[in-house]
């Protein structure tokens, strides 16, 4: 062996010893590692998490080629961990690119989260992401095990809990189990309670399928309630989330909403979801039973028909209204329902809707009925409707496209309520950009207030603006409307047609979209009718309706120009003219003024004018308040002066006018008496009750200031009377009655004064001034000339300004003057003649009420004194006293001279100073304010002794028979009043003047 081969030999002898010490040496390096293996792994471990800056805390329980185990891992916070797992495995898998996580294994797990608006949280967990890699989403080639692996999610409506346990490969293969629980979840105002769900989960090829349930027990949002529900859910997500398809199945228990309810709603159908594209679709069925519509909507069609009640469509309303509140409960329906939203765009549809109620009513719309876009917010009708039974009118709608909007055509068939009855005429509403327009006619038969209307005929034109504006039209500027019959209040009108026209343009009346009314209408009433069987005409110019206020509170106002309502009876015209009247709508009905009215009733004797004041109408009622009007007496020849009405009210409510009044003196408002009246139209008949409290008559009233009556009869009248009376009027004719009675009036008349005048006056016929027979009145004293007391007179007041005096009594110087019967002509000059008879006057007595000086009488009288008056005055006729028998004394002692009546007066003179009469006869004629010629006769014999020779002789006589022929001509009332007259006979020719009492004196009698 040569030495280089030597040398080769120990030198590969060398290589070979220090190979086997390396892989010793490496052998040993990987035992160490090996056996230093999870000290390792956790430096490595904590030294990431830390570089993440993620607490946790772990045991690695396995540590192998093939894997790790941990145990007992907790990350986060460790009061409130993120994650708490007690076990994680996870496995590698080994290729020829080297190793991957082949499967992942979560025991007993519970992560915490929270889900926001920024999105989804799970604390420091999200330090462990991985950056995005900005590919698309794929489901990872991965094995996961779950097992009671919980999750806690909070969420601004609350916490929701997730559980999930399954296993397989997540791409394709994978199937378990999720559930979901929320006690209480809340958004806005919106609520859930018991939600809880079961999920079955299953990967395949790269899709997830999910089908499960899912169950609440409560639900709330806003007003609406919603009892338990449930709802199904299967759908398939592809890993890339394009097209997402699934379908629901979803019911709900008792559904409420104000009051209304829903029993059951069930809404199923096939969805798809594209978020990339934001797009989303649904089409399937809504169904729904035993709905109930809130009572808020019966109640409000109840009150859109209350307030056409009175109306022509009221009956028809109120009828519609309540088979409505009929077809609102338990009614049952199914509709197909559809959505396509992309974006910010949209559309949502119904279509086959069909309804029945327990009523009997049904609704079926056919097509797409109805349809939604949005962001246009413009629907859109498609297809047929028809509603029926349930005691709704028959109904039929077609609606279809139309040049850029769509069209409905409809026809309702006659519908009727009692006597009441609406018959819609065909009518289209075309729709265009935001806009449309409704054309029909409308006739009715139906209620007017208290009265009732007979086809009524309307057309109608309506424009619709954007936001809810409305306009009626008249095409052209005007239309007809019109009317068969009308009965209102008992006036009855026959057919009848009225041109209306627009104050302005074409618009008769408008609604802004802030809901401001305008417009106005204008015509001209002139037609005729009946009233019971009265003709009755009615003529109105330039009749204008105007239009104000909002819908929350229109303004109807009306003006008319000069306007006539006249009723033609057999025995006259009932008329009422005004110049001018004005009307506005409120919520409680009609109101306005007038001016200028003026009238009088058939067969009342009275006519009102000059007034002015307000009216209200309502519920049937036609209320009239004027605070001053002017009476008047009807009749050709006045019975009353004109008086004033103050306070005047009048209500016309089923053809029967009421009304009261306070009459008052026109000079100075001084209120006279009350009046209330009464007047049935249809009937012509009425009453009206006066009542007069207390009217006092003085220097500030008399009566001809109230009735030219008493003119030139009495005058300066004082003192008070109170009564009342009633005045009735029918087509039979008119009667009136009365009572008034005074407790002392004083008053002047052509024959004296009167005073303190007692008594009750009953009138059968107040307005003639006429009474029963036997009125009885008290006169405290009366001076024709001579004063009497204590008189009491009988009388009867008859028709036409007569008066018949049954008789008067008065104690006169111990006998009595007597008014003997007798009948007084007051309508119209005339002799007036009363005859006052003296009965056992007793002469003495007579002479002593006058104080006479130097002059007694003695003896009983009795006699008439006709008295007549006329233009010329008063004036005695035949006036006779005469002495009974067996006469009397009569003596004058007043000094009488020779030189004045010679020799033979002297002698008679004193005679006359102490005579016994057998006779005694006093004849009177002669105006009672001017010269009476008064004869006294009468014979007797001397008492005291005489000369009769009439020389210087000292002859004395008594018991000559004496005859006295005595003409006295005096004026009456000085005759009697004054004591001289018979103290001084030279005075008598003198005229004497008339004494004036404390109420004047009166001027003869005309």
């Amino acid at each position: 062996m040569t030495f280089r081969e030597t040398q080769r030999r120990l030198a590969g002898r060398r290589r070979g010893r220090g190979l086997a010490l390396g892989v010793a040496l490496t052998a040993l390096g990987v035992g160490a590692l090996w056996w230093q293996r999870a000290p390792l792994a956790t430096q490595l471990i904590d030294r990431e998490l830390a570089r993440r800056g993620v607490p946790a805390s772990y045991a690695i329980a396995r540590l192998s080629t093939g894997g790790a185990t941990l145990a007992g891992v907790v990350i986060g916070d460790p009061a409130t961990p993120d994650l708490v797992a007690s076990r994680v495995q996870v496995d590698l898998a080994w290729g020829l690119g080297g190793a991957r996580i082949g499967a992942v294994a979560l025991e007993d797990t519970l992560v915490r989260g929270r889900l926001d608006s920024k999105g989804l949280s799970l604390g420091t967990l999200d330090l462990l992401r991985p950056a995005p890699s900005g590919g698309p989403f794929s489901l990872p080639d991965l094995d996961l095990r779950l097992r009671n692996v919980r999750m806690m999610l909070a969420t601004p409506g609350g916490v929701v809990g997730l559980a999930a346990e399954g296993s397989g490969n997540l791409a394709d293969g994978f199937n378990g189990r999720a559930a979901l629980s929320a006690p209480r979840f809340q958004m806005a105002d919106c609520r859930v309670a018991g939600t809880r769900g079961l999920f079955n989960l299953m990967a395949v090829d790269r899709v997830v399928e999910l089908d499960g349930r899912v169950r609440t027990i409560a639900a709330s949002c806003g007003e609406v309630q919603a009892g338990r529900g449930a709802m199904l859910l299967s759908t398939s997500i592809p890993e890339t989330m394009d097209a997402v398809e699934g379908r629901i199945d979803a019911a709900v228990r008792r559904l409420a909403y104000k009051g209304g309810s829903i029993a059951r709603t069930r809404l199923n159908g096939g969805f798809n979801l594209a978020p990339a594209k934001k797009r989303f679709g649904f089409d399937g069925a809504l169904a729904w039973s035993d709905l109930v519509a809130p009572g808020a909507w019966g109640a409000a069609l109840k009150e859109g028909a209350g307030a056409l009640a009175g109306l022509p469509p009221g009956p028809v309303a109120a009828r519609i209204a309540a088979a409505g509140g009929g077809a609102m409960r338990r009614s049952r329906g199914s509709a197909q329902m559809a959505l396509s939203m992309q974006g910010a765009t949209g559309r949502a549809s119904l279509s086959n809707l069909r309804m029945r109620s327990a009523s009997g009513a049904a609704l079926t719309a056919t097509g797409r009925a109805f349809s939604f876009n949005w962001p246009e917010g413009t629907p859109r009708l498609d297809g047929r409707a028809v509603l029926s039974g349930g005691g709704l009118p028959d109904m039929r709608l077609d609606v279809g496209p139309a040049p850029d909007g769509w069209r409905m055509l409809g026809s309702v068939a006659p519908y009727s309520a009692g006597t009441a009855r609406l018959v819609v005429g065909p009518w289209r509403l075309d729709w265009r950009d935001n806009s449309g327009r409704l054309l029909t006619e409308l006739k009715m038969d139906g209620p007017l207030g208290h009265g009732f209307v007979k086809a009524l005929a309307v057309p109608v034109d309506l424009r619709f603006g954007p936001a809810g504006a409305v306009r009626l039209m008249a095409s052209g500027g005007c239309t007809t409307a019109g009317f068969d019959r009308l009965e209102l209040a008992g006036v009855l009108l026959g057919q009848e047609r009225l041109r209306i026209c627009a104050q302005h343009g074409e618009t008769l009346f408008a609604a802004d979209a802030g809901g401001r009314l305008s417009g106005g209408m204008k015509t001209r009433l002139a037609f005729g009718g009946r009233l019971g069987d009265a003709p009755l005409s009615v003529d109105a110019e330039a009749v204008r309706i105007g239009f104000g206020g909002s819908t929350a509170a229109p303004r109807v106002g009306l003006a008319l120009g000069p306007a006539a309502l006249a009723l033609k009876q057999p025995d006259g015209e009932t008329r009422l003219d005004l110049t001018e009247l004005t009307a506005e709508a409120g919520r409680d009905g009609l109101r306005g003024s007038f001016g200028g009215a003026s009238g009088r009733i058939v067969n009342v004797p009275l006519r009102l004018d000059q007034a002015e004041g307000r009216w209200t109408y309502g519920g049937g009622v036609l209320g009239i308040s004027a605070p001053s009007a002017r009476i008047r007496d009807a009749a050709d020849e006045r019975r009353f002066e004109p008086v004033s009405a103050r306070d005047v009210k009048l209500a016309l409510e089923d053809g029967v006018i009421r009304g009261d009044a306070i009459i008052a003196r026109p000079k100075n408002d001084r209120r006279l008496a009350l009046v209330s009246l009464t007047h049935n139209l249809s009937e012509g008949s009425g009453k009206a009750d006066l009542d007069v409290p207390r009217l006092v008559f003085g220097d500030d009233l008399q009566p001809e200031e109230l009735t030219p009556l008493t003119l030139g009869v009495i005058a300066n009248v004082g003192g008070a009377i109170e009564g009342g009376g009633q005045i009735r009027w029918s087509p039979e004719g008119v009667t009136s009655d009365g009572a008034f009675e005074s407790d002392g009036i004083g008053l002047s008349a052509a024959f004296g004064q009167v005073h303190n005048i007692k008594g009750r006056i009953v009138f059968d016929d107040l307005l003639g001034m006429s009474t029963p027979p036997g009125q009885v009145a008290t006169i405290g004293e009366m001076n024709p000339g001579v004063s009497v007391k204590d008189g009491v007179i009988r009388y009867e007041l008859l028709p036409d300004q007569h008066v018949k005096v049954e008789e008067g009594r008065w104690p006169f110087a111990g006998g009595e003057l007597v008014l003997e019967p007798t009948l007084l002509d007051f309508s119209k000059p005339s002799d007036r003649i009363f005859t006052l008879r003296v009965e056992g006057l007793d002469a003495a007595q007579f002479i002593q009420q006058f104080d006479f000086r130097n002059f007694a009488v003695t003896g009983l009288f009795d006699g008439r004194l006709p008295l007549l008056f006329n233009a010329d005055g008063g004036r005695i006729v035949g006036g006779r006293l005469i002495a009974r028998s067996p006469g009397g004394t009569l003596a004058y002692v007043g000094e009488v001279s020779e030189a004045d009546i010679g020799g033979a007066g002297k002698l008679a003179f004193d005679a006359l100073k102490s005579l016994k009469y057998n006779a005694l006869i006093i004849e009177m004629d002669g105006q009672l304010d001017g010269e009476i010629i008064s004869t006294v006769l009468f014979n007797g014999s001397n008492q005291q002794p005489v000369n009769p020779t009439g020389s210087s002789l000292p002859v004395k006589a008594t018991g000559l028979p004496f005859k006295f022929n005595i003409t006295i001509r005096a004026p009456f009332r000085a005759l009697l009043n004054t004591a001289e007259s018979f103290t001084d006979v030279r005075t008598v020719p003198i005229r004497l003047r008339h004494t004036p009492t404390r109420y004047g004196m009166v001027g003869p009698l005309a």
